[in-house]
């Protein structure tokens, strides 16, 4: 088989899958180069906090514009008291 015949085999049989089967691969998929993307950057930088690893996955996935927004808002968060419980009913102890 040619490459262009390979390609539209297989145009072929995703347009045959029901649609719930294509956004359940294509889910995977993403959640897969998620994984690679933490994996890459766990190994490169196994000393980062949990704070710093989210900051780098999110530079690395959303850009830096986007990581600097989440990083000033992991910053104000955690300067913010929280209290220690709540009620809604029965009472919880927050993490």
């Amino acid at each position: 088989m040619t490459p262009e015949q390979v390609e539209t085999l297989q145009v072929e049989m995703w347009r045959r899958l029901p649609l719930e089967e294509r956004i359940r691969i294509v889910f995977a998929m993403i959640e897969d180069g998620f994984a690679l993307v933490a994996a890459s950057i766990r190994a490169a930088h196994p000393e980062y906090t949990p704070e710093e690893f989210r900051v780098a996955l999110a530079k690395r996935i959303y850009g830096d514009e986007i990581a600097g927004k989440l990083e000033s808002w992991e910053a104000r968060r955690l300067e913010v008291p929280r209290p220690s419980t709540f009620q809604d009913g029965l009472d919880r102890t927050l993490p």
